[in-house]
């Protein structure tokens, strides 16, 4: 892990002084990955959030709204309730609004907000992205994803 870490974090200094903005975002979130990954760290928060703020100024909506699931995740992780849920309504209604990304993607984005929305007692607004997220794992053949949607909806009441 300390040798991927390194090795990212060498080529995140070369891109800041000769690569491309997306290619330094790219570089960023898979530091945020392995950040995530790591026990006892931060959940590669800085890194998520550097990326994203790159990504702002890019066109490609897709990256942006995986990145941002990907950052809600990580403060939802780490108890950041106020956090994940904004990063992960904002990445699901990305992916709603320009339809980006492949099915499992926003099937886990759905996810992702639809369990922000049970951590602050929304249960409305959980159960219609548990919904969502069921039908696309199930159109995705994601058969975890629909067992878990079902179970979530079923907890719901």
């Amino acid at each position: 892990m300390d040798a991927a870490r390194d090795a990212v974090t060498s080529a995140i200094s070369l891109l800041r002084e000769n690569g491309s903005r997306m290619e330094l975002a790219h570089a960023l979130r898979f530091l945020g990955e392995l950040e995530r990954s790591a026990p006892d760290s931060d959940g590669g928060i800085a890194a998520y959030e550097e990326s994203v703020a790159i990504l702002r100024d890019q066109t490609d909506r897709a990256t942006l709204a995986h990145t941002l699931r990907h950052l809600g995740d990580a403060h939802r992780h780490l108890g950041h309730v106020d956090a994940a849920v904004t990063c992960c309504e904002e990445a699901y209604g990305m992916y709603q609004q320009h339809q980006c990304g492949s099915e499992l993607d926003r099937a886990n984005a759905a996810r992702s907000a639809a369990l922000g929305k049970e951590l602050v007692s929304d249960g409305n607004a959980a159960r219609q992205r548990w919904r969502i997220a069921r039908d696309l794992y199930e159109r995705a053949g994601v058969a975890s994803g629909v067992t878990e949607s079902v179970e979530r909806l079923a907890a719901l009441g």
